[in-house]
């Protein structure tokens, strides 16, 4: 038989799912709430409830200090992956999107495409990740007849894998932008970047113009980043921020207060930049 205490514990548990759920339903609709179903049943969410429901269930058992502990672990977990959290961290960061108008934007002499925004399969085929909307916009630029020339950036190191300067330089390729208009910069990370873009915007190749603006295309919570890191070189860049994480306001989201790994990749990535910015990097 069921002791009571576990009882109580799970219908405390139960309760908290079914009020997130329910609050879901009543601010939106039907398929708002199976979505906050189902991230009930995601890992994230599943080790989130059961790590309420012991807290829960020691608290009855009157072990204190186990659930406390308990309780802790809970709180970092909802803390790590929780959605209005990750966007308040993130939301400073992000640059705004000056360039409303593609069409009618000043031409640039290049456009640089910093590596990050591709991926290779198992395959072996390079693919778009979570960042490509970066190739997106520098295919975008080229096409309008806003960017003679495109710079990719990145080298992988010692992974084995392509390196993103020549995965970006293919997947643009295969989107109609002319091979010879695209350059490769190396770089393990944005500074060696910035000092590759540097020595290679001092002493272009000759098809590259050597007068009009350039522009810096990468992740609208990146920019801060990479801008201070490209003012130390004294590069001269136009920041052209893409990708935004934080989107169109809506209505309350009761599904954000349970834990999910997007999320919580969003607070990393977010922290990543907050640290960097505190060592001036």
């Amino acid at each position: 038989m069921i002791p009571r205490k576990a009882l109580l514990a799970v219908l405390a548990t139960f309760t908290l799912a079914v009020t997130i759920v329910v609050t879901s339903l009543l601010q939106f609709d039907g398929s708002m709430a199976m979505r906050a179903a189902t991230d009930c049943a995601m890992p994230l969410g599943l080790t989130w409830f059961t790590l309420f429901f012991l807290a829960s269930f020691f608290l009855l058992q009157a072990q204190r200090r186990l659930a406390s502990l308990l309780l802790i672990l809970w709180l970092m977990v909802g803390v790590a992956g929780n959605g209005w959290i990750a966007e308040a961290v993130m939301g400073p960061l992000e640059h705004p999107r000056d360039l409303a108008n593609l069409a009618e934007s000043t031409p640039f002499r290049s456009v640089i495409l910093l590596g990050g925004g591709v991926s290779i399969a198992s395959d072996g085929t390079p693919e778009l990740n979570r960042e490509g909307q970066r190739v997106l916009l520098a295919a975008q630029l080229w096409h309008l007849g806003k960017a003679r020339t495109i710079v990719c950036t990145g080298t992988s190191g010692g992974t084995g894998l392509a390196d993103p300067s020549a995965t970006g330089r293919e997947l643009l390729v295969s989107v109609g932008v002319d091979n010879d208009d695209i350059y490769e910069v190396k770089g393990r990370n944005t500074s060696e970047e910035m000092r590759s873009l540097k020595m290679f915007f001092d002493d272009p190749p000759a098809g590259v113009d050597v007068d009009g603006q350039i522009g810096l295309v990468t992740s609208a919570f990146h920019i801060p980043r990479a801008m201070r890191l490209a003012n130390q070189q004294d590069l001269q860049l136009v920041p052209l921020p893409c990708g935004h994480q934080i989107h169109q306001a809506t209505q309350f989201d009761p599904s954000k207060l349970i834990p999910k790994g997007h999320s919580a990749s969003m607070l990393a990535a977010a922290c990543k930049e907050w640290l960097a910015r505190l060592m001036s990097r």
